[in-house]
């Protein structure tokens, strides 16, 4: 029996997860991973952290799955997309990685739209916006803040490259993710001298390493890699995916039929299509070369809950440590004790970025003094399903809502089952819900799969992998009052987007 190897790390969890040819789940480990804050708006991680956790989680698996690790085929990484890992000649951190939520760099993009440069010399090659998390705007700030660092660098690449030099000890990146840097011409698919150029950063354009395909073998399994984690030395692995290509290849997004939703530490909403578009946020390849992947995006989504529960629910915590249940668990009754109706609260939830005004802060709207943690936390659940509507309403004006037959969600949302009825009711499309709950390392292991020549294409392998457990279908008796909140909820947005840039001048960095 020949099985396949996936890896993922998002913005909180590394993880790996091992499968057999017949698309079955063996065993999956994961670790937590330190988000850093080395001031307002900045988010990084500890490269050494990031290190070992991907090497603990592959031990953990073989370990758990007592299989012989020479009958993997091969390995396939993903992970958290954009952000800049910047690394000396010799695999070294020269700064801390950058994750995609820091808007460190946010006055860089302001200016270039304000220059006209986004429409004019990015948008019709990228076919994307630029936003302060990618690469070329955080190279731009290191440029004129950290110049040391870039000179220390020999590398610049994001977290799933990282995860596979661990493997092979060499750099590359992939189609799918470098094409959502701002720094190509995605329809032909390679770096673009003008673009690097435009912004002053043409000297930094060494840094970047070659592109290959999702399932091109880029490289294999080191002695020293395989000596750590148990793995066999040879084994190949591939380019990979940027995760949100990933998750909807995972469960099953092969046409322009499905609308593929991931509630994680970003809220990601696309389809696939056969054109790019200039009309919404992002367009980059999809694993499938006869596809793009359009998709409006924000670090707007489950990572909103991880803050309430850490910061302010340590009773519970405690308590559900005493008894053995799950924090979230404890999260999922306190939101059900409440009605929707009863919740005459709105949640903002850019405490991580926004889909908003670029300035938008997050926040509690509506707050009283009959108000409880309850209802605080359901307005967090409503918060983050209505900053997904907002994407998806852009992506209607593109290809409209009637096309699709079905939403396929991923991510750490899908654990609730109050939380996805939710999706449902105020997207008021069907949800699709996997039998899998770790779709990112799904599609890995499909990506894998593919590249180790165990199938022809990706319909072949989501034939053994992609299992669709249930269909959550929208409640007619909620959805119009979801309507109407969801309403009041872009109202409030409208009216506070004069407010926000006034707000971050007066609570500057610079004026403190």
């Amino acid at each position: 029996m020949k099985y396949l190897l996936g890896i993922d790390s998002g913005g909180t969890f590394t993880k790996a997860g091992l499968y057999d040819v017949e698309g079955r789940e063996i065993a999956t480990a994961q670790e937590s991973i330190d988000v850093i804050f080395p001031a307002e708006g900045m988010n990084e991680r500890d490269a050494g952290q990031l290190k070992q956790a991907t090497y603990r989680v592959i031990k953990q698996v073989l370990g758990q799955s007592d299989i012989d690790s020479k009958d993997i085929a091969g390995i396939s990484p993903t992970g958290q997309g954009n952000g800049l890992y910047l690394f000396d000649k010799n695999g070294g951190p020269a700064h801390n990685p950058i994750m995609s939520g820091d808007i460190r760099a946010k006055e860089y993009v302001k200016k270039w739209k304000a220059d006209g440069l986004v429409e004019s010399v990015f948008m019709p090659k990228t076919f994307q916006d630029i936003w302060s998390g990618q690469p070329v705007a955080l190279l731009a700030w290191l440029r004129d803040h950290d110049p040391q660092a870039l000179e220390r660098s020999a590398y610049a690449v994001t977290c799933k490259d990282y995860l596979r030099y661990l493997l092979t000890g060499e750099f590359f990146t992939e189609i799918t993710e470098s094409t959502g840097w701002s720094l190509m011409d995605i329809r032909k698919g390679d770096y673009d001298d003008e673009l690097f150029e435009s912004v002053g950063l043409a000297p930094y354009r060494h840094l970047f390493p070659p592109v290959r395909q999702s399932a091109e073998i880029c490289g294999t399994v080191t002695r020293q890699a395989a000596e750590i984690t148990g793995l066999a030395e040879g084994t190949p692995v591939m380019g990979g995916m940027f995760d949100i290509a990933a998750c909807p290849l995972g469960t099953g997004v092969l046409d322009s039929s499905k609308m593929g939703v991931v509630a994680g530490s970003w809220s990601i909403n696309g389809y696939i299509d056969k054109q790019p578009s200039s009309d919404i946020m992002l367009s980059i390849r999809y694993f499938d070369p006869d596809y793009y992947f359009l998709s409006e995006n924000s670090a707007t989504s489950a990572t909103n809950l991880e803050w309430f529960v850490n910061r302010l629910m340590h009773k519970e915590r405690e308590e559900a440590t005493a008894t053995g249940r799950n924090i979230y668990e404890s999260a999922n009754t306190m939101v059900g004790s409440v009605s929707t109706h009863d919740c005459s609260l709105l949640f903002l939830p850019f405490l991580f970025g926004t889909n908003a005004s670029i300035d938008a802060k997050s926040a509690f709207i509506g707050l009283s003094g009959i108000h409880t943690r309850e209802h605080m936390l359901r307005a967090v659940y409503e918060g983050v399903v209505f900053s997904h509507q907002y994407h998806l309403e852009k992506l209607y004006k593109v290809k409209p809502k009637h096309t699709f037959d079905a939403i396929r969600i991923s991510g750490g949302a899908t654990r609730s089952a109050l939380w996805v009825q939710m999706f449902a009711d105020i997207t008021g499309l069907p949800i699709d819900v996997s039998a899998s709950e770790e779709l990112g390392i799904l599609g890995s292991a499909i990506c894998a799969g593919i590249g180790s020549g165990l199938y022809n294409d990706a319909k072949e392998a989501a034939g053994k992998f992609v299992k669709i457990e249930k269909t959550i279908y929208p409640d007619k008796n909620m959805t119009g009052f979801y309507s109407e909140k969801y309403a009041l909820y872009k109202k409030v947005l409208a009216s506070l987007d004069s407010v926000w840039p006034e707000f971050g001048s007066l609570f500057s960095v610079d004026k403190a």
